[in-house]
Formats: structure tokens, sequence, C-alpha cells
């Protein structure tokens, strides 16, 4: 056998719950070839659960050890790693959680769960240098081009300030829904949010898609929403402010 067949068969086992060794796996010391594989797999276990929690903080913290281990435990069980990048192991536990009787008692927890992982995903993208943009001086319709690592994001309850609660370690109870959008984004190398109204969020999800500054307004006159000119120039110093567009094209 080669050596790259080992070590794909010696993979495979690690990363089973199998008791089977692989054949030619001879561990040195006192232990059978069993018992060195099973210490193998909660090693392997144990630093995919730890990269989880390192991506989601707040869920850990809100849900504690014993249920967050679990929960853990089953998502690997039903997604298992398929990339060596531990950056991945979370990519799949949103939706894993949004189908688990085990967070049913926390209503907020999935969503929670979605903005931490677009924090954590915002901040490994670039961070934005954009020169200023005046907008005064754009007369005409216009197509926006965002930084990849700009979202914007809508929830039924207000995450941003309860992932910051988990995050201090205060107790998270007594929570209600509350409608909250928000932009994210990373600059110098921290991840900002900034809060926008529902109307702003749209507007700019809209212009996120590629539709032009005069199209994003024609969607809202068909679908009956009002944004006054108000919401749209504090929008638009928001953009200017923080310098998430990167360039701008007039049509």
């Amino acid at each position: 056998m080669k050596i790259r067949d080992r070590q794909i068969q010696f993979l495979n086992s690690v990363s089973s719950k199998s008791p089977e060794a692989p054949t030619a796996f001879h561990p040195s010391g006192t232990l059978s070839a069993e018992e060195a594989i099973g210490v193998y797999q909660e090693a392997y276990l144990a630093r995919l659960t730890e990269a989880l929690g390192e991506i989601f903080e707040s869920i850990w913290e809100v849900l504690g050890d014993d249920r967050f281990y679990l929960l853990a435990n089953r998502y690997f069980d039903f997604y298992p790693p398929q990339s060596y990048n531990l950056n991945d192991v979370g990519r799949n536990f949103v939706n894993f959680l949004s189908k688990s009787k085990e967070v049913r008692d926390f209503p907020f927890i999935v969503e929670m769960a979605d903005f931490e992982s677009q924090v954590f995903d915002v901040f490994h993208k670039e961070s934005i240098k954009s020169p200023h943009i005046n907008f005064e001086a754009i007369e005409s319709d216009f197509r926006i081009c965002f930084f990849g690592c700009v979202r914007f994001l809508n929830y039924s309850y207000n995450v941003h300030e309860i992932w910051l609660k988990a995050k201090a370690g205060d107790e998270v109870t007594d929570i209600s829904e509350e409608l909250s959008s928000y932009m994210i984004f990373t600059k110098n190398q921290n991840v900002i949010v900034e809060k926008m109204n529902l109307h702003q969020y749209r507007f700019g999800k809209e212009l996120m898609l590629g539709r032009s500054f005069m199209e994003t307004l024609d969607t809202f006159e068909k679908e009956f929403l009002d944004i006054s000119p108000d919401e749209v120039q504090d929008m638009f110093e928001i953009f200017r402010e923080s310098g998430v567009i990167r360039e701008w094209t007039l049509l």
C-alpha cells in the first residue's frame, strides 16, 4: 500500500466513529490499535467542536457547554467536514440549528447563529479601502458596486444586541421579537455594524443585487413601498462615511 493510501485510510478512520483501526495501523506503546484510534477520534472531535465554538462563540455561551457539545456531536454526524480548512466547519450549522429540537427554547438562536456566521465571514474578507465618493455630484442614474465584505441583513429579533450581551457573558432572557435590519462590513480589520430601518435595508439589498438607483425606486413603487427622500439621504450618508462602495457607474 502506498503512503498516500495509508494516510487516507488513517484519516477516514479518525474522522469516523468506527472502532475498527485500519489494517496498516500499528501504534507504539501499550494501547491496542482500536484504543489508539479511539484517542485520535476523541481529539479530532474535540478540535472540530473547538473550531465550531470559535465561530459561534455567543451560541456556545447561551446554550452552555453540555448542550453545545451535544449539538456539535450531532452536527458533525449529519455534516462531516468536507474541507481541511477549520474555518469551513460551521458552513451548515445554521441550517442544522433550524431543524434541532434542542434549541426550541431559544427562538432567537437560529437568527443569532446566522448573524454570527455573517460576522465571521465578513471578518475574513478584505477590509474596506475606499476613495471619497461625492454623491452630490451624481445627477443621473447609476449602479453601485459594494466591497465584498458588505452584507445587508434582516431579522425578526435584535440579534446584534443579543449577540453583544452573550459575548459579554450577560444573561440572555426575556427576548421578544423586534424587527431589525443591519449593514455589516469590515474596516481596518474590525467588523462594523450599522443599524438601518427596513426600507433602507431593502433599498441597499436591491442595489447590491445589481439594480440601478432608478430601477430600485421603480421596484419600491411597484411593491407599494414608500421610502422618503430623507431615508435615502441618510442611507447614502452611511454609505459615504463608511466607504462601503467600491465603485459606481453612471448610466
